[in-house]
């Protein structure tokens, strides 16, 4: 399990009070939980002695690989309106903080999945992954590739391949084409 990346994330020895510890965990941490403790309505897992992390900051398995291939990877808004809600928490979608237009493009800093839905952070906040596409950029893509395609289908972005230099040099391939021929 790896907490999802944020710049450094703060635990604590004792979620009742809540005492933090010093220390801090850096993005993408893996961690071993142990147990976890609900206090008014907030979920903490406890991974060590003394140190528990909030829920919310937590990608689990097999999904915490999963969301790593989408960090620092970069996206096109395509959502089916003219523009997609930005959330200030995957985990709370009634909080819409903004909206996006609809084909900009931005830069993944985080990802989370929520159940069968992953959630990506951009400089704004959240946004769903179903309203994007993604524009690859790996060193080794025939191993990101491989990755990619280890995720169910029904848990996984949309990928744009570029056809040009630059993913903006072909447009969105993601039409239907119908009586050709």
């Amino acid at each position: 399990m790896a907490p999802t990346p944020v710049p450094r994330l703060t635990h604590f020895e004792n979620p009742y009070q809540p005492t933090l510890r010093h220390e801090q965990l850096a993005p993408e941490t893996p961690v071993m939980i142990s147990s976890m403790v609900t206090i008014a309505g907030n979920t903490y897992y406890q991974i060590g002695d003394n140190a528990f992390v909030p829920a919310t900051t937590v990608n689990l398995a097999p999904q915490a690989g999963w969301a790593s291939l989408f960090i620092n990877q970069n996206v096109v808004v395509t959502g089916k309106k003219f523009r997609v809600p930005v959330y200030a928490d995957p985990l709370h979608q009634q909080d819409v903080i903004a909206h996006i237009a609809n084909h900009t493009r931005h830069h993944i800093t985080a990802a989370r999945y929520e159940g069968n839905h992953l959630y990506v952070k951009i400089k704004t906040g959240w946004l769903n992954a179903q309203d994007l596409q993604l524009l690859p950029d790996a060193e080794n893509m025939t191993t990101w590739m491989s990755q990619y395609r280890s995720i169910p289908a029904a848990q996984k972005p949309l990928v744009h391949w570029a056809l040009g230099d630059t993913a903006f040099d072909t447009p969105l391939l993601n039409a239907s084409v119908v009586g050709i021929g």
